[in-house]
């Protein structure tokens, strides 16, 4: 399978890393697509500039994309919104350390647990303070626990079992 980038968006991409957004808005709206505007929306995301993101997300139709666009704006913090667009491209590592420098542990262990990482759950919770979340940890186990079950490796289950009953117990 080739690939092959058509000259309307090699040239929308090159505006948006030489002149920036607006002038690349300017040019993706005389030459309209869906791909382009997505490009446009991503770009303008990474930049911050929630206006230009919603009026891209508009126009190729993205509703999930407006509405994190709203939810960023809700948000105070240019780190957290920041840390949540890094969520939107799949940068994980990336927004768990941006969570991390702003001493909010508590928001970089729900990240993990929203994704299903519960194994950097569980290293999450022990690193911090670890009082008040033995719910969460007993969850974490659980489904690490599940998650060994599925793949029939019995002898890291039983483990694991010791090692939540021994930290309940503490």
């Amino acid at each position: 399978l080739l690939e092959h980038e058509t000259h309307t968006l090699r040239d929308a991409r090159d505006l948006l890393v030489r002149v920036g957004i607006e002038d690349a808005y300017e040019y993706i709206a005389a030459h309209p697509h869906v791909r382009l505007w997505k490009l446009l929306a991503d770009s303008a995301l990474s930049e911050l500039n929630f206006g230009v993101a919603d009026k891209a997300f508009v126009q190729c139709k993205d509703y999930q994309g407006v509405q994190m666009v709203k939810r960023l704006r809700i948000l105070t913090d240019k780190q957290k919104q920041r840390a949540e667009v890094a969520v939107h491209f799949q940068k994980f590592d990336e927004a768990e350390k941006i969570y991390r420098e702003i001493d909010r542990l508590d928001l970089a262990v729900e990240l993990r647990a929203r994704i299903g990482d519960w194994f950097r759950v569980v290293a999450l919770l022990q690193a911090g303070s670890g009082s008040g979340n033995d719910a969460l940890l007993k969850k974490a186990y659980n489904e690490i626990g599940f998650y060994y079950a599925h793949r029939a490796k019995w002898d890291k289950v039983g483990g694991l079992e010791e090692m939540n009953c021994r930290h309940l117990s503490l």
